[in-house]
């Protein structure tokens, strides 16, 4: 039996870091970042987003 999946929360993720600040120790947070890159809705977001997740993509911590 394969595990369910949930799927995504961008509004909560973006909420969160948002209120919290983004945190490169944080698996949760690189993981989010990544699923936001693969589904290009970073590049929508507000210059901020965008230079973490090119940062992040210069770090290697992520993939493009």
């Amino acid at each position: 039996m394969s595990e369910s999946r949930q799927p995504f929360d961008e509004v909560g993720f973006i909420m969160e870091v948002e209120s919290e600040g983004f945190d490169a120790q944080n698996d949760k947070h690189i993981a989010g970042v990544q699923e936001m890159i693969r589904t290009k809705l970073i590049w929508q977001l507000q210059g901020s987003w965008q230079r973490l997740a090119t940062a992040l993509i210069n770090a290697g911590l992520v993939k493009p």
